[in-house]
């Protein structure tokens, strides 16, 4: 009996060992095909799709952007930048969120930036993929400000 415990025990250890640490990305995968770059005041980033999303809220027609960047080499670490739009419909290919009250709260805050210049636009919806665009959006908050650039994907997500 005890050797059938020891069996189990080493089995248990060793499949835990061999399926810790960093897995191998296969850059063919859905998940790499969905990341975008993005260059957020002057420093570039690689987006991540996994907690990325684009969401409306029909009843007090509020639509959410949320941005995940990569900041470390493990996929699900990161910085998470929030944009929020008034709009009255769900999101569409062509919209120009930076027209509609854009506001902005940076990681680890909860400052509110408003819009300056510069456009955010939703370039495409295929499925739950929404691509964007920023093109030198500039968001402020008493002379502080973000200027961001860059195309990425996010998932569609109406039922936030």
């Amino acid at each position: 009996m005890k050797k059938i415990f020891s069996l189990l025990f080493v089995s248990i250890l060793s499949f835990a060992l061999f399926s810790c640490g960093k897995d191998d990305v296969d850059n063919n995968d859905e998940t790499s095909n969905k990341k975008g770059n993005l260059t957020i005041n002057g420093e570039k980033y690689q987006t991540i799709i996994n907690y990325s999303y684009c969401a409306w809220n029909n009843i007090i027609n509020l639509g959410t952007l949320a941005v995940g960047v990569s900041t470390s080499d493990y996929s699900s670490a990161g910085d998470y930048y929030y944009f929020y739009y008034t709009c009255d419909h769900e999101p569409a290919a062509g919209d120009v969120l930076s027209k509609m009250d854009l506001t902005f709260i940076p990681p680890y805050s909860e400052t509110t930036y408003t819009y300056k210049e510069g456009t955010l636009k939703i370039i495409s919806i295929e499925g739950r993929d929404v691509t964007c665009d920023m093109d030198n959006l500039v968001m402020e908050y008493n002379g502080d400000t973000y200027t961001f650039d860059g195309e990425f994907r996010v998932d569609l997500d109406l039922d936030r």
